[in-house]
């Protein structure tokens, strides 16, 4: 009776602790963008919740057993990124790209102020 009762507890301790496990990190490469709530890569490519995401046509796709699908109901953070703004997060600055609170400091792309 009592090797019955301790083979079920430890059954459903480790059935409890496998399914409580935290989701893995995003993968390498991404950064978190504080101003969004998530994981973005400097190819645009974002990560939220085990998923990578990116704009597509002005539409959000995810990956999804290797290939982008339209997901109808994409997660309100990822609908939340500014879709003009998607192409540069902030902090993933690309040359010709401005992100979002550096404008004002450097102006429009190509017309940063001179060392000189």
């Amino acid at each position: 009776m009592n090797t019955v009762r301790i083979t079920v507890i430890a059954v459903l301790t480790f059935l409890t602790l496998g399914m409580g496990s935290a989701p893995a990190g995003p993968p390498e490469g991404f950064r978190f963008i504080q101003e969004w709530g998530v994981y973005a890569r400097e190819d645009d490519l974002f990560w939220h919740a085990g998923v990578q995401w990116k704009l597509k046509d002005g539409t959000w796709v995810k990956l999804e057993a290797g290939n982008w699908i339209r997901d109808p109901h994409p997660p309100a953070v990822i609908v939340a990124i500014p879709k003009d703004q998607a192409q540069c997060p902030p902090g993933l600055a690309k040359k010709g790209c401005v992100p979002p609170g550096q404008q004002k400091k450097n102006g429009p792309p190509g017309h940063q102020k001179k060392g000189y």
